[in-house]
């Protein structure tokens, strides 16, 4: 495979950052933060105009829409772009016709947003692991149950509500945030971003907004979850480590910069070894999933298991250096810090997903065994 980006690629990541730089500023994010809302209705539009919510339609540009998404985390943008994104290729690869024909258009020219409720607040990301059910009620279902870290609920027109249908099969449940006795709760979290607890009692469905999901399909959009996030997480690292690594040369102690001191070079150069390990192991995680290639959940849990510890390291070290400062709300470096968390966090924390390599690991090697014996 290759490491470069393509000359298109290039300028669609410098298109991206020359935009985004003409708004997302601290200031905007800390705004942002006050708020349950994240970007403006001209905002999205715009990235729409751009083309930038059509990349998640198809696979094939998984890697155009991991450019975008490092680029919004380089600047750590607010807002619903990654869940949008998700549930658009959830449509698009797992829909009807008639599912994808009402929704697609939509989302993709940016008049609806969409986010998703998966975890149930025993910590877990797997889809296969839901246990939310429907029953039947007349022309479609009825959810009772609870949902937790659901991103951009006030942002949204429609969640996706991964549950059980009666007869135990894994579904998607499309249905509008202000469908009748559903209750959001804004819960308060470390990064300021966005997220939710739902209550759902007796929340009609219907039938139609209904999409069952295989296993197969299940796995998919877990990996191009973890491939948007990991991205995500490549450009925080690395703007975090620009913005440090630039005060370093400026920060005047002892008569030096501190950028000088043997301690402080060090912190930064095992800072670069880290994200260096981030970049290889997302574009290898992008290609896998792009082909799906049979070592696909593997190589992505290894991105994600590398990218949510490497990428907190990295902002623990930009804070060090930064010393008190660094703690202060007139520090950028902080938002960086605190909003590390939760791309590290949705879709599996590192240590879930070292616990599935093993699982991948032990499987494999039963596998050889028994191809042995037989």
């Amino acid at each position: 495979m290759d490491f470069n980006l393509t000359s298109e690629q290039e300028q669609l990541r410098d298109v991206a950052r020359a935009y985004l730089s003409t708004f997302c500023t601290g200031e905007f994010v800390r705004t942002a933060e006050k708020s349950s809302c994240g970007l403006e209705n001209e905002t999205w539009r715009k990235m729409a105009a751009l083309g930038w919510h059509g990349l998640a339609e198809s696979k094939e540009s998984l890697i155009e829409l991991c450019v975008i998404a490092r680029e919004c985390g380089r600047c750590i943008l607010p807002g619903a772009f990654l869940t949008n994104a998700l549930c658009t290729f959830l449509i698009s690869s797992s829909a009807s016709p008639s599912v994808r024909s009402r929704f697609l258009p939509v989302l993709i020219d940016g008049s609806e947003i969409h986010t998703y409720a998966v975890s149930e607040g025993n910590g877990t990301w797997d889809i296969t692991s839901v246990n939310l059910r429907a029953v039947e009620s007349d022309q479609g279902y009825a959810l009772t149950g609870r949902k937790f870290a659901v991103p951009n609920m006030g942002d949204a027109d429609y969640v996706h509500v991964f549950g059980r249908l009666p007869d135990g099969q894994l579904a998607d449940f499309i249905l509008a945030s202000s469908a009748t006795g559903l209750r959001s709760t804004d819960l308060k979290v470390i990064g300021g971003d966005s997220q939710a607890a739902l209550k759902f009692e007796n929340v009609y469905v219907e039938r139609e907004n209904t999409v069952v999901i295989d296993e197969a399909v299940a796995r998919e959009i877990e990996c191009v979850a973890n491939c948007l996030e990991c991205s995500y997480l490549v450009g925080l690292a690395e703007r975090d480590l620009e913005i440090t690594t630039a005060y370093a040369k400026e920060r005047i102690q002892f008569n030096k910069p501190i950028g000088s001191f043997q301690a402080v070079q060090h912190m930064c150069a095992d800072s670069v070894i880290d994200l260096d390990g981030m970049d290889v192991l997302v574009l290898e995680a992008i290609w896998a999933t792009q082909v799906s290639d049979s070592r696909r959940d593997e190589i992505v849990s290894m991105a994600k298991s590398w990218c949510g510890e490497a990428s907190r390291r990295i902002v623990s070290r930009g804070q060090q250096i930064h010393g008190a400062f660094g703690f202060t709300g007139a520090s950028e470096v902080q938002l960086y810090f605190r909003r590390q968390r939760r791309p590290a966090f949705f879709w599996g924390t590192p240590e879930a997903h070292r616990r599935t390599l093993v699982d991948l690991i032990q499987s494999a090697r039963r596998l050889d065994i028994s191809v042995v014996g037989a």
